[in-house]
């Protein structure tokens, strides 16, 4: 269940191509004992604080940005355990990320558009230590309309190697491939189904591949 976190955020526009944005949040907010219970906020150096700061360069439709994330407080350690078996404890559990996005081919209303990203998080205390992603957006679809979308997606996830000694069942990684067409239709709705292939699901050695399959509809009830 989702819970709002007691954050603060600020950006700072350099100049027209350049953005620095960056937030402060409460490390651990709600109640992890209790998810659905409503709970006044709660600030200690136990859990915490989580910091991230962000770059982005902009020029057109050509967009792209670095940023890094960082948590105050102690985690346990997947590559690490105390002579009694538990897991120690440390502090580092930090990330960095970069993204593109940009325009391919194509002219206005019938253009391809680009996506790649990457992250890194500690794999002291993450069982994933490692991301890619990937994507290709068609504006135009399959039919041609100015108003319609079709994109094709890959996404991977690495188990660092912390991880994995500590679970043997735990594979080296998990991929997804993804297909996604946006339709509008009739005016007032908009159909948008979504398939998923999903390798080595979970990161288990013995699980399937998993075919995941949606449908989201979008009504506009403006007058």
């Amino acid at each position: 269940m989702p819970v709002t976190s007691l954050a603060l955020r600020g950006q700072w526009r350099l100049d027209p191509q350049w953005m620095v944005q960056a937030a402060l949040l409460d490390g651990v907010p709600g109640d992890l004992q209790h998810p659905r219970r409503f709970q006044s906020i709660r600030l200690s150096s136990e859990e915490g604080a989580r910091g991230a700061g962000e770059l982005e360069h902009r020029r057109g439709d050509v967009r792209w940005g670095i940023g890094h994330w960082r948590y105050s407080a102690k985690f346990d350690r997947l590559d690490a355990v105390s002579d009694d078996g538990e897991p120690m404890s440390g502090r580092g559990n930090s990330g960095t990320y970069g993204f593109v996005d940009l325009p391919l081919a194509g002219e206005e209303g019938r253009r391809w558009h680009g996506m790649f990203r990457l992250g890194e998080a500690s794999g002291r205390f993450n069982s994933v230590d490692f991301t890619a992603q990937a994507a290709l957006l068609r504006q135009g679809g399959l039919l041609g309309r100015p108003d319609e979308q079709f994109g094709i997606a890959v996404a991977y996830a690495r188990f660092g190697s912390a991880a994995r000694a500590a679970d043997a069942d735990l594979t080296r990684s998990e991929s997804v491939i993804e297909l996604t067409w946006r339709l509008p239709v009739g005016g007032r709705f908009t159909l948008q189904p979504d398939v998923q292939y999903i390798l080595n699901s979970g990161g288990r050695r013995r699980a399937d591949d998993t075919v995941a399959v949606g449908l989201r509809v979008d009504v506009d009830l403006s007058p």
